[in-house]
């Protein structure tokens, strides 16, 4: 499972207690990238690993290395608040062109779930 823009962690940490065997936690800020570290270096343990990886999710180039590693992404991106208008559809077109055999990607962009069914 791939947490983009994980932040804190929040949703690799459900993906844990949920069961997941192994999660990937991308983001581009080091500042949230520590905070996930430190949450998720408190939950790994023998049943799950988890991997938090500083990358450019714009950058298929960068994620093409992952490919077939996912079963599921979930993202939480950005809202365009800070002169990124429009990440949450290159985040999901990233997800889509990278990894197409993705049964489920979630997006906790109100705008993403309302047009990712015409992706």
């Amino acid at each position: 499972m791939a947490d983009f823009c994980c932040g804190t962690g929040l949703y690799s940490a459900a993906s844990f207690f949920l069961g997941a065997k192994q999660v990937f936690s991308f983001d581009v800020d080091p500042a949230a990238l520590a905070s996930c570290k430190a949450s998720m270096e408190e939950l790994e343990d023998e049943t799950c690993k988890i991997a938090v990886e500083q990358v450019d999710l714009t950058d298929a180039s960068a994620m093409a290395k992952y490919k077939g590693m996912f079963d599921t992404v979930v993202m939480n991106p950005p809202f365009g608040t800070k002169g990124d208008e429009g990440i949450d559809m290159k985040l999901l077109r990233t997800a889509v062109d990278v990894w197409p055999e993705i049964p489920t990607i979630c997006s906790a962009a109100a705008a993403t779930c309302t047009r990712c069914i015409r992706v």
